[in-house]
Parts: structure tokens; sequence; C-alpha cells
């Protein structure tokens, strides 16, 4: 995620247009801003501002930001892939739907909101602050994009809890909450070794513990509306993880090669 500027926008803004449904969105600059004009949360063309750019390869999107504090994903994106590889060109993430204004999957709506849908697994130390009396977003970070510290904590916490160490192996003081992700390693990787005489390979005689944070990754999951903080449990920010589902049909969705989503079996 970045800034709309001339080194972070990819995409073609020199008057392009795109067709889709009837509907023809146009992409230009004027003032130094990156706009385009598409149908909005009404239905009627209108102008809008290009704040932020989001991702690079192999496609990028655009973020319009709301009065009310709301950042929205445009569906229409462009392939920044070579030109020889068929990229270099706007398409629709929904090519083979016609996404109205009132329906879930439009740009404007819930399920293409940075805020709620987005935010936390693409920036750093991202505080939503939802307004649910007057359904405002004032939404915040420390870094626009996601760093290290993101998710395992603060950095400094880490050097200086390894500092206090004599090793790096796991004996003296290892449980600490206080040092970021430390939290995380209070289950070991207890195991006893031997050599198997046939093989001259050693072999586990114990299986080893599963350490919560490897298995415990938040992103791609859904969503609920209190905030995460490092070192506490997944269960407590979300729900059951799930794939993504296509919210009419209940199809599986994925993205292939050719960034065309498409149902598949698992």
């Amino acid at each position: 995620m970045a800034h709309a500027d001339d080194k972070s926008v990819l995409g073609d803004f020199a008057d392009a247009s795109f067709d889709n449904y009837g509907v023809r969105s146009r992409f230009f600059r004027r003032d130094g801003k990156f706009l385009v004009e598409t149908d909005g949360p009404d239905g009627k063309l209108a102008t809008f501002e290009v704040k932020y750019t989001f991702g690079l390869d192999p496609l990028q999107q655009y973020l319009i930001e709301f009065p009310d504090g709301r950042l929205q994903a445009l569906s229409i994106a462009w392939d920044s892939r070579p030109k020889h590889q068929g990229g270099q060109r706007w398409f629709h993430l929904y090519p083979n739907e016609e996404i109205k204004h009132d329906d879930v999957l439009h740009w404007t709506k819930l399920n293409q909101n940075w805020n709620f849908m987005c935010a936390e697994c693409h920036s750093t130390d991202v505080r939503k602050n939802y307004d649910a009396v007057n359904d405002r977003y004032a939404t915040r970070f420390s870094e626009i994009s996601v760093g290290c510290e993101a998710c395992h904590g603060q950095g400094s916490r880490h050097v200086a809890w390894a500092r206090e160490q004599s090793s790096w192996w796991p004996f003296g003081k290892w449980d600490d909450p206080t040092k970021g992700l430390a939290e995380h390693f209070s289950e070991r990787r207890d195991a006893a070794w031997s050599i198997n005489p046939a093989t001259g390979n050693a072999v586990r005689s114990s299986a080893p513990r599963t350490l919560r944070a490897e298995v415990e990754s938040w992103c791609r999951t859904r969503e609920m509306d209190f905030e995460w903080r490092e070192g506490g449990r997944l269960r407590t920010r979300h729900a059951r993880p799930a794939v993504a589902r296509h919210p009419r049909t209940g199809e599986t969705v994925w993205f292939n090669q050719a960034n065309v989503p498409g149902p598949e079996s698992i």
C-alpha cells in the first residue's frame, strides 16, 4: 500500500477508458491528482480521487476515500504484468458478472471496504477506530505497509530480550510475554533423538509440539470487531478461519494466473 503518486501508480491514467456492462470508466489526471470517473454508490457516473495504491504484481488496485473515512477498493484493477504476458491493461475483478451499485460486490459496498476487510493485514499497528453511532471510520496506522512489527511486536523488545539471554538456545527465561512474540513460544518443541543404527540417521523418538504461532495465522480469516495486539491469541480476534467464498453462490473463490476469479472445489 502506498500514497498515490507518480512513483507508486502503475496504471494508465492518460485518459484511458474501460467498458464493463454498459459502464464506461475513465482514468485521467488533473492538478497532479489521479482520478477515475465511474459508477458511484447511487449508480450514476461521478469522479473520484485515487488516494492510495494497493499491490504491485501481478495486479494493482486503487483505493478511494469517502467523507466518512471509508477507503473503498475499485473493482477495476490494473494488470501490471508485461504486455507479452497479457498485462498492461485495465480489467474487472468480476469479468463475467454485472455488478450494479446495489450489489454487495459493488466497489462502494462493505465487501470492498479497506478499513474492514484489508487494513490489518496490509498495514502496521492498525487502529480501525470505527464509530458505530455515526457509522464512520477514523482509521490510523503506524506504517502504511505491513512490516515485521505488525505480527511480531516491537523490534526493540526482541533485541532487549535477546541481549538478556546467554544464547538463543531455549534455556533460562524463555517464556516472557513482555518481549513481543516470545509469549508465543511457551509451547517449546521438546523431543528426544536417537541414531538409527541401520541408516545412521537421527530419529525423533517423540512427536514435536505444534507451535501456536505456526498455525494461528490471522490473514484471510473472518474478523471480529475489536482490536488485536501482538502476543494475543487468534481466536480472541477472529471467528473460525474460513476460505474465501462467493457471497451469493457460496463457491470457493480463487485467483488464477490470469487474475480471473473462479470457483474451485475443495
